[in-house]
């Protein structure tokens, strides 16, 4: 049985789940860094109108927690959470969602090495989206160069050129250069220049007062790679001193990107897969 939390049940979920984050086998993204964030994640969906907090129960007990969020305007919907004991619990998770958001792009995050959440997913005809190192870097660890190109931060004039090359390196990605645009603000968006002509970018926003995120990178060289990085961290550690960490997916293929991250601080925290499967279509 599925059951939407209210939130005299928040601490029962939160045990629950935060019990299943002692190995990387039932983890689920967003990968917590401890309890309280996790609670303070579940907290928000139980608040919010465009998320949502459930759990499964068989015979009264509880047997699965799922966090989500919605994107209306792009019928866009990914967990934040999804713990599960055992895989008949992630197909009743699983049956819920996929029958209240039957209009929605569906995204789960979860470990690669999840792999009875994997299992449920294929036979449910999810696929994965992206494949991707989860890079972290705690600033005390952050060794930064000096840039060997002309890294330049892209502001309201640069935009329109960085429109056309960001949509064309990161054609698959969410943040495409029309939502970038809609958020400009809270962006911090560095390319490589040679002459006038973009070769390389960086783009990285602030997630809350300790954490922040590459979201994406492309580089042609080690050099200009570690130019960019350098550059985004800089940009982040000076906007916000109180940063701790910044997180960094970089896809299986990105290894110049990857092999620079490592040169900087980084290191490998866990493989990521990203599971999709469009609601709206009908098998």
């Amino acid at each position: 049985m599925i059951k939407v939390l209210e939130k005299q049940a928040l601490d029962e979920a939160v045990d629950f789940a935060w019990k299943l984050c002692d190995k990387m086998e039932t983890r689920s993204y967003t990968l917590f860094e401890n309890r309280e964030a996790m609670e303070h994640k579940f907290q928000w969906s139980l608040e919010q109108d465009e998320g949502e907090l459930i759990a499964c129960y068989h015979d009264n007990v509880l047997k699965g927690v799922a966090s989500y969020f919605l994107i209306p305007r792009d019928s866009y919907a990914q967990t934040t959470g999804f713990y599960v004991h055992d895989e008949h619990a992630a197909h009743e998770i699983l049956d819920f969602l996929e029958h209240k958001l039957a209009q929605y792009s569906m995204h789960i995050g979860i470990p690669a090495e999840n792999t009875m959440a994997a299992s449920a997913l294929e036979s449910r005809g999810y696929s994965v989206e992206e494949r991707s190192y989860d890079m972290r870097c705690d600033m005390q660890d952050f060794n930064p160069a000096s840039p060997k190109h002309n890294i330049v931060r892209v502001d309201e004039d640069l935009f329109p050129q960085y429109a056309e090359f960001h949509d064309r390196h990161f054609r698959d990605f969410y943040w495409n250069s029309a939502r970038l645009a809609e958020q400009l603000e809270d962006w911090y968006i560095f390319v490589a220049l040679e002459g006038s002509q973009i070769t390389g970018s960086i783009f990285c926003r602030l997630s809350g007062s300790e954490d922040g995120e590459i979201f994406g990178a492309y580089a042609t060289t080690p050099e200009m790679a570690t130019g960019l990085i350098t550059s985004a961290m800089s940009q982040l550690l000076e906007v916000c001193p109180s940063i701790a960490r910044v997180v960094y997916f970089t896809e299986e293929h990105e290894r110049v990107e990857r092999e620079a991250a490592r040169a900087l601080g980084f290191v490998e925290y866990s493989q990521y897969r990203l599971w999709k499967k469009d609601l709206s279509c009908k098998n």
